[in-house]
């Protein structure tokens, strides 16, 4: 909707804002809050918005390599409920591009600073298990790359063993 593509835009220039705004992430994300809770947004669509934009904060650090860029992100977005979208998509784009190492990385480092909580590293893991059996579709060893993840990030100690 032209409503939801809005958000997403005022979303996408929060790291701009942020430089006059130094609260703007917590700012819109109450914001955010408001508009689902008045019925402007539907949690449905707020959850899109969500996924969205974590997938293109993923699909920017796998690009760039640049942790202290996707740190950034992650909390000018300042959407901790939402943070297993973005575990999933990285462990979506590991399985579909193999940059494992990357992802790797990126969650470790995630979870070793407490950035991302173990339950939303938990519950991004268990999403993408549910998803796995849809990409083998286009990745046939799918369920084997997404199980060297697991058990990397499970003997890593950043994933509690399900």
């Amino acid at each position: 909707s032209d409503v939801e593509e809005g958000f997403m835009e005022v979303c996408r220039s929060l790291q701009d804002l942020t430089l006059d705004i130094p609260d703007a992430g917590q700012e819109v994300a109450e914001f955010l809050a408001r508009v689902v809770v008045d019925d402007v947004l539907s949690p449905a669509e707020l959850r899109n918005m969500a996924r969205r934009l974590k997938e293109k904060q993923a699909q920017e650090y796998l690009t760039s390599g640049d942790m202290s860029e996707a740190r950034r992100c992650l909390h000018t977005l300042s959407m901790p409920l939402f943070h297993h979208e973005l575990v999933k998509c990285s462990l979506t784009m590991a399985v579909e591009t193999e940059s494992v190492d990357k992802v790797l990385a990126l969650l470790r480092a995630f979870a070793e600073s407490g950035e991302v909580s173990a339950t939303q590293m938990s519950k991004g893991f268990a999403r993408m298990r549910e998803q796995v059996d849809d990409l083998s579709l286009d990745v046939p060893d799918a369920h084997a790359r997404f199980r060297v993840l697991e058990e990397t990030a499970q003997a890593e100690g950043f994933l509690e063993k399900a």
